[in-house]
This record gives C-alpha cells, sequence and structure tokens, in this order.
C-alpha cells in the first residue's frame, strides 16, 4: 500500500502486455491503490513487449518527466 503522505505525486504505469515477471492484474491492483491514496496515474499496457524497457516505455516516460517537472537546466 502506497503511504499516505505520498498523496499528489503523479506515476506512470507502464507493463508490456506479454511480461513473465509481473502480473498485468498485480500492475492495475497496484494503479488501483495509488488513486484511492491520491495520485494521479497514467497507466499504459503496451502491446507486444514483455518485461523490457521498450522505446515506448521511454518515450512515456520522458513525456510525463516534462510535462510534470519540465525541462532540466
Amino acid at each position: 500500500m502506497p503511504t499516505t503522505g505520498a498523496s499528489g505525486i503523479p506515476f506512470l504505469v507502464a507493463i508490456g502486455k506479454w511480461d513473465n515477471s509481473t502480473r498485468v492484474e498485480n500492475a492495475i491492483g497496484y494503479v488501483s491503490l495509488l488513486e484511492a491514496a491520491g495520485n494521479p496515474v497514467e497507466f499504459y499496457l503496451i502491446k507486444m513487449t514483455g518485461h523490457s524497457l521498450s522505446r515506448n516505455h521511454k518515450e512515456l516516460t520522458i513525456d510525463m518527466f516534462l510535462r510534470t517537472v519540465g525541462m532540466p537546466y
């Protein structure tokens, strides 16, 4: 369960549909817990991807960083 003091922190959860290390159902459950704790969550189920960092994952991470934190100096 996420700590209650972390409320409001944005999260990105991206999982490959073919992930054989983490069950998609567990990721969905974690998203529900984060949302219940008051955190905005972006959830992506990446098609044709397993338990690896794909180009899609990298692009989603960079996009969210730029939208929530901004350009680094």
